[in-house]
């Protein structure tokens, strides 16, 4: 299992706290927009928030259309990301990544697991042709499925993996 040191620079670790001081402001009023019957969806935030995350914490440059199709940004070598966020209640849980097609070939999927309350439980990194071969097709769409079988697979990588969440300092 590979892990990736995060040594953050003070810039990126103010934006971090700032970030979570929001995020906790916009899910007190996501909360109550979803009791009035307003809101029945959190994937536009963890989508957005998934994306900023893995920019900063892997220097991916972000794509300036935030909707292209196939990946989401590059990093310095060129090899792209697509970048996908799940809120989970712990790192056991079952989830899945999903696509609309695989045709649109990206170097990596980076998947961000979160908390409810948006903190940091896991980072993953697998390559495209591991996603192709690992993802099953159902409905018209793929599904990288993230469970144990997946995890004890060798080509995917945690990058962070941590029960109670990213801490900053």
């Amino acid at each position: 299992m590979k892990t990736l040191s995060i040594n953050l620079p003070d810039e990126t670790r103010a934006k971090l706290q700032i970030a979570e001081h929001f995020i906790a402001i916009h899910l007190q009023s996501h909360e109550g927009l979803e009791q009035l019957g307003i809101l029945r969806t959190k994937r536009l935030l963890q989508a957005d928030y998934s994306e900023w995350l893995v920019s900063q914490l892997l220097d991916i440059q972000l794509l300036d259309n935030p909707v292209a199709k196939g990946f989401d940004g590059t990093d310095s070598q060129g090899q792209k990301y697509q970048i996908k966020g799940r809120v989970v209640q712990a790192l056991g849980d079952n989830t899945s990544f999903d696509f609309k097609t695989l045709r649109s070939k990206f170097d990596f999927l980076a998947g961000v697991l979160l908390s409810p309350s948006f903190q940091l439980l896991g980072l993953i990194r697998v390559d495209y042709d591991t996603v192709k071969k690992l993802a099953n097709k159902n409905r018209g769409r793929y599904s990288f499925r993230l469970n144990q079988q997946a995890l004890d697979d060798p080509r995917l990588e945690r990058l962070f993996w941590n029960e109670t969440g990213f801490e900053i300092k």
